[in-house]
């Protein structure tokens, strides 16, 4: 995996570093992670977490009254009796702003690393564009120097075909001068 972003030697940058859209893809995963619930499938951060125990409603209760302890405040409670409570937590805010500060870290690396694969994309397109266009132009020239050569060769055959109707049409010299002679 690439970890370092160089340009100007194998890469040339024709996306330039954008503030703006930087900071879109921020407040993009941002606003993701406010909305986000962590679960046991969904593992990415979140401010929220689903807390669920299968226990009798007093145990689950008292479990979930230490997790408010903590910092985490109650925004969802659902009971199915007998035995599955369900709450979401929203993380307590000290916790919410470091993940924040990550999630900030995470989409800068994720806008480094995207905007050097599509400047990578762009320099190979262009690179394939550039010896193409000379490929081109080499076939070109070399497609004209060959119709040049075919209409010298052409050229040349007529000259001789010609040449050689003259000369066998052509009267015999002998059979002219006595012709005059007579």
């Amino acid at each position: 995996m690439i970890t370092e972003y160089q340009y100007g030697v194998n890469v040339v940058e024709f996306y330039p570093h954008s503030d703006q859209d930087l900071q879109k893809l921020i407040v993009a995963k941002q606003d993701t992670y406010n909305r986000g619930t962590e679960t046991l499938h969904y593992k990415d951060k979140a401010a929220h977490v689903h807390w669920q125990r299968s226990k009798p409603l007093e145990p689950a209760v008292m479990e979930l009254f230490e997790e408010m302890a903590k910092g985490y405040t109650l925004v969802k409670l659902a009971f199915n009796p007998p035995l599955d409570v369900f709450a979401v937590l929203r993380k307590p805010e000290k916790t919410i702003k470091t993940e924040l500060v990550e999630v900030a870290k995470s989409a800068r690396k994720e806008y480094d690393l995207s905007r050097f694969e599509l400047n990578l994309a762009e320099t190979k397109r262009q690179v394939k564009f550039s010896v193409d266009q000379v490929k081109r132009a080499e076939d070109a020239a070399a497609a004209e120097a060959a119709a040049k050569a075919a209409a010298a060769l052409k050229q040349d055959q007529e000259a001789a075909a010609l040449a050689d109707l003259l000369k066998a049409y052509a009267a015999p010299v002998e059979a002219t001068v006595e012709g005059k002679a007579a």
